[in-house]
């Protein structure tokens, strides 16, 4: 079995290296910092970063975050074969002109299929693509797909404030079923979060920003009936746990009793759909075990987060063997088994 790391964040330092030269001056590029450090500037987004963000971008992330060398060291250590490349959120959130976004994309996506292509078999890499023009996204998901043979597309938790479900994404979610790849969603806390003006001033953007996001996109694509228009298509939610998934089942499901306009479009029960939805956690996850036996470990995939600070790495993969309470199975499937199944990994 194929040990894979879900969830681990990266940005290669030749990202953006292929940039139209008109987007220059206004597009994304990474600094190399005095400390050895690297940020990335983005001089078209600054006037939409929040203000309390902006002051954490400031001194940079580490190496590790950019360059290959530290990843497959802390591989080696962890005891991971491979590991999936999520897209740093700040160069790809929706808010920029169209056209900038899709030539940031294409230049991204290129640089990571350089990655797949130089270091064969260690690496998932996950599309960007630019969700504020749809007929450029689909262009996008298509060529990082046929072409360069990436596994996944990155979805935001929304699309400049609106939810998953809208209905301006459903030719994109189309043209995704087609291509028969999963959407990666995840949080960005450079973009728009639920209840941000209330909790910014303590830094809860991770903390309670993106699960409230979560709750509602997986919400939303339940009760707009899209998952029975797109059956085939399939989500996964990184960086949010998974202990609120028991809770979140059961509201839904008493919604769905109680409240009409929640059942008007959605011909099967809440329940019945989590089919279509995967999850990524940390081994330390203290509801594991739980919420294995509510509803199995075949969609739950471990992931350390590297490089981050609260992450696990590099005991994620000792502290998963250590948790009581799961089988051989189950560890199996956290450990990989249920990656290789959502990204269709065949070697």
């Amino acid at each position: 079995m194929i040990r894979i790391d879900s969830d681990t964040h990266f940005t290669p330092l030749d990202a953006f290296a292929d940039l139209d030269e008109k987007y220059r001056d206004q597009g994304p590029r990474v600094v190399a910092l005095a400390d050895g450090r690297y940020r990335i500037d983005y001089p078209a987004r600054v006037p939409f970063v929040p203000a309390h963000i902006k002051p954490l971008r400031v001194g940079g992330r580490p190496k590790s975050d950019f360059e290959i060398a530290p990843r497959l060291a802390a591989m080696a250590q962890d005891g991971f074969d491979m590991q999936v490349l999520i897209p740093n959120n700040s160069p790809f959130y929706y808010d920029v002109d169209g056209a900038m976004g899709a030539a940031v994309s294409r230049s991204y996506n290129r640089a990571i299929s350089r990655i797949l292509k130089n270091y064969p078999n260690k690496f998932i890499g996950i599309a960007a693509v630019p969700l504020q023009d749809i007929p450029r996204a689909i262009i996008e998901a298509e060529f990082a797909v046929k072409e360069l043979g990436l596994h996944s597309i990155i979805v935001y938790q929304n699309v400049n404030g609106k939810d998953l479900d809208s209905e301006f994404l459903w030719p994109f979610y189309g043209a995704v079923e087609k291509l028969g790849v999963p959407l990666s969603v995840h949080g960005v806390d450079s973009g728009p979060l639920l209840g941000v003006e209330r909790f910014a001033r303590y830094n809860l953007d991770v903390c309670l920003g993106f699960p409230f996001e979560v709750f509602t996109a997986i919400s939303t694509l339940i009760f707009s009936g899209l998952l029975d228009r797109f059956p085939a298509l399939k989500f996964g939610f990184f960086e949010v746990g998974i202990g609120w998934i028991p809770w979140l089942l059961d509201r839904l499901e008493m919604a769905y009793d109680a409240r009409p306009a929640a059942r008007q479009k959605a011909p099967r029960r809440p329940k019945d759909c989590f089919d279509n939805f995967y999850f990524s956690l940390g081994s330390e996850d203290s509801t594991l075990p739980d919420v294995v036996k509510r509803i199995g470990s075949a969609r739950l995939m471990i992931g350390s987060d590297f490089p981050h600070p609260d992450g696990t790495a590099p005991n994620t993969i000792s502290m998963l063997q250590a948790r009581a309470g799961l089988t051989d199975q189950d560890r199996d499937n956290l450990l990989g088994a249920t990656a290789e199944d959502f990204f269709g990994i065949k070697l």
